[in-house]
């Protein structure tokens, strides 16, 4: 491609003039080439000039950059299901807060607890119960349509939503029905036909809590409530609600 050759060209003798200038060490510098077969690589380019000659470094980084991408990848997300996990949840929380603070704006926090999730496991596995947590974590995805949105998975059957810049009460509400109609449908994993459900726990910020574990705990207290009610339900947290005794705290 003459343009691409031109550029490097170009990038090239930048790169020498600079030298020159710095007493003819080639400081390192990250490029992105293309190779003949048509694969981008990126490279580190170091060395140094002596008259007329250059001596020139040239590493691939490539593998190793992407090493460290896929690491990073791993460190915020599900390993299971690629969700945003705890990690991600708690930075993306604290900036909506920080945010709620700042604009005086609303979120909105939903728990959702999956019913019914271990009888799937005890009679048809735990190969089958996890690839039905993966078409979970899809249904969830396609259900939050705003790119600000965040579905993240906490461990086991415990999946969190956060909807940050809410214009109204309802519009989470909305959410949350949306959320239990599409696990309400049955899931056909594995050859099996599989119904499960989820109760949830809603909180909002400012008026439930500006602090990420205190907003948590509201939405996990009203998650419990939602399933002593009988399952299949949300319920929006409020001050009479305490988690009961022997209600493990998920946060």
């Amino acid at each position: 491609d003459p343009a691409q050759r031109e550029h490097v060209q170009l990038q090239w003798d930048e790169l020498l003039n600079k030298a020159s200038n710095e007493g003819g060490a080639i400081a390192p510098a990250e490029y992105e080439i293309c190779c003949a077969d048509g694969q981008r690589r990126l490279v580190c380019i170091s060395g140094m000039l002596q008259g007329e000659d250059h001596l020139v470094v040239v590493e691939d980084l490539t593998e190793r950059k992407a090493a460290e991408a896929f690491v990073l990848h791993l460190a915020h997300h599900d390993a299971l299901t690629d969700l945003p996990n705890r990690a991600m949840l708690n930075e993306r929380l604290r900036q909506a807060l920080a945010q709620v603070r700042r604009d005086r704006t609303k979120l909105a926090i939903l728990f959702v607890d999956l019913d019914r999730l271990k009888p799937v496991n005890d009679t048809l596995g735990h190969d089958v119960g996890d690839l039905l947590l993966m078409e979970v974590a899809s249904r969830l995805r396609s259900v939050m349509t705003r790119r600000v949105d965040t579905v993240a998975r906490l461990g086991g059957d415990e999946f969190v939503i956060l909807l940050p810049r809410i214009n109204k009460e309802h519009d989470a509400e909305a959410a949350a029905e949306r959320v239990l109609f599409t696990l309400r449908q049955p899931f056909k994993v594995d050859q099996h036909a599989i119904r499960i459900s989820a109760s949830i726990g809603v909180a909002f910020s400012p008026q439930h809590g500006l602090e990420a574990e205190a907003l948590l705990k509201n939405a996990d207290a009203a998650m419990y409530c939602a399933k002593r009610a009988g399952s299949d339900g949300f319920r929006v947290f409020d001050e009479s609600m305490q988690p009961a005794a022997g209600d493990a705290a998920s946060l």
